[in-house]
């Protein structure tokens, strides 16, 4: 878990094109099986492009980075591209392709995550400020289920894993 807090600033901000970054500050607490939590001291910076590409597509880009203020050489950096069509007037759907690069491991960790995913994803959601029972973040379609289930180590030892996620949300 790294709970963050920081500012943003939305360097263009039209009808057809968004570039925010982002920074901040904060803490990070690793838990691996078997073994103690660690703590630290986290800084956070980030960077997002959305593009419309048309009233019904649009393409989105983000990086963003947490290094552990203690170790700087220990960071997580995580990119992700996305495509996203309107299938109705309230749905949509978006594919996504995630990549997490963890620059110091553990031994059960793994250096780097990808996955995909496509989803369909009610657009009323958005223009409504969130839909019942999901958080700001699934509701603006950046959450992949795939990633890692830790900010800065994934469970498990290897290389490059793919995985392909669908889901229904309604």
């Amino acid at each position: 878990m790294a709970p963050t807090a920081g500012v943003g600033y939305a360097a263009i901000e039209d009808s057809a094109t968004t570039l925010a970054f982002n920074a901040g500050a904060g803490g990070v607490w690793e838990k691996n099986l078997g073994q103690s939590t660690r703590t630290a001291a986290a800084a956070t910076a980030g960077q997002k492009l959305t593009r419309k590409l048309s009233d019904t597509a649009e393409i989105s880009e983000a990086v963003t980075a947490l290094w552990k203020l203690e170790s700087p050489g220990d960071a997580l950096y995580n990119f992700n591209l996305g495509l996203t069509a309107a299938l109705t007037a309230r749905s949509q759907l978006k594919g996504q392709l995630l990549d997490s690069y963890k620059t110091r491991l553990t031994s059960r960790a793994r250096k780097r995550t990808t996955s995909r995913s496509s989803r369909p994803s009610p657009s009323s959601c958005r223009r409504e400020g969130g839909c019942p029972g999901r958080s700001r973040l699934q509701a603006g379609g950046s959450h992949s289920h795939a990633a890692p289930r830790t900010p800065l180590e994934s469970p498990k030892a290897g290389g490059t894993s793919r995985v392909s996620t669908r889901s229904v949300n309604r």
